[in-house]
């Protein structure tokens, strides 16, 4: 299974706890709007309180965000129009590479990062380039990956942006994991969780947690270690109802407790994991599910399991 790294997206990260009151309240405001950038910006709202616990919908709704901004009649000529444009196309962005379409998701990050650095909005530049970072990250394009992050962790530190410079942090580490380089990995790592504690911020906390797990569980004689860790964030991301983290961290938790020959705890948490990537229609989460259940059963020695979990599994490359 590919074991599962949490991102931190730095400072304009879509919402991650949703709120059917408050759906319900903007839902009932669009219906009432008359002017388009009224529109727009409640779509915005909307699209913000699904993020990762339901990227399809959230989706949806930037979606009918852009189709006003793109329309010929929209005046996108005022700063403000600009900006409000950019919101659009960086939560498309955004709700794309949660989806695990990384190829759009590069589209549109990009177009929202043109219009940033056009109007010489410098937090909200800062901000994409760590989704650009991620992004390509998640692409396995790790010179690209490391170039965006350091752009991002350059501009939060001249805004003086601690939570965005901890999430430039952490992405650099992710680079380093990936790269083999445990070292420098664990460092970054620690910083990053430094800042966090420091600022209190519980959900971004949980994802580093998950991390630091994540760079233990390359380890034959850490798995108890990771595997604290990786409880330690879970118990943060359930706390915050966090569908795509308890995904991840669920699928993390499975995985160690493979390596560690704990089939029947394996297989609880795989499936957990499982029914919410389905539910929030992550399709490389899901495929990654399949896969990892595939390994559970062949080590118990039911092949038909593991041959339909495995051809459940099979995701055509992006």
């Amino acid at each position: 299974m590919l074991k599962k790294t949490l991102y931190i997206f730095f400072s304009l990260l879509p919402g991650m706890l949703f709120a059917q009151s408050k759906v319900d309240s903007l839902t009932k405001v669009l219906a009432l709007a008359q002017q388009d950038t009224e529109k727009i910006k409640i779509l915005v709202l909307l699209a913000g309180q699904f993020g990762s616990n339901d990227p399809a919908r959230a989706l949806s709704y930037a979606n009918k965000a852009a189709a006003i901004c793109d329309h010929p009649t929209y005046d996108t000529i005022g700063p403000a129009s600009k900006k409000i444009a950019a919101s659009v196309y960086r939560n498309q962005g955004a709700s794309s590479f949660y989806l695990g379409d990384y190829s759009t998701a590069l589209v549109k990050l990009k177009r929202a990062l043109q219009i940033y650095e056009e109007i010489k909005y410098t937090e909200g530049a800062a901000s994409i380039y760590g989704w650009i970072g991620n992004t390509y990250y998640s692409r396995g394009e790790f010179e690209n990956a490391l170039e965006a992050l350091i752009l991002a962790l350059n501009l939060h530190e001249k805004k003086g942006n601690p939570g965005g410079m901890a999430g430039a942090l952490n992405g650099i580490a992710n680079i380093y994991q990936s790269q083999r380089n445990t070292k420098k990995a664990l460092e970054y790592y620690f910083k990053s969780l430094k800042i966090r504690l420091s600022t209190g911020d519980s959900i971004s906390m949980a994802y580093t947690y998950n991390n630091i797990g994540l760079v233990y569980m390359t380890e034959a004689d850490s798995l108890d270690k990771a595997l604290d860790y990786h409880l330690k964030c879970l118990y943060l991301v359930e706390r915050f109802a966090d569908k795509k983290g308890m995904e991840n961290s669920y699928g993390n938790i499975g995985e160690i407790y493979t390596w560690k020959k704990q089939y029947d705890k394996a297989l609880v948490y795989q499936l957990k994991s499982l029914k919410i990537a389905q539910e929030i229609a992550d399709k490389s989460g899901t495929a990654a599910c399949y896969n990892s259940l595939g390994k559970i059963y062949l080590k118990l020695n039911e092949y038909g399991k593991a041959l339909a979990n495995f051809e459940k599994g099979l995701l055509p490359a992006r």
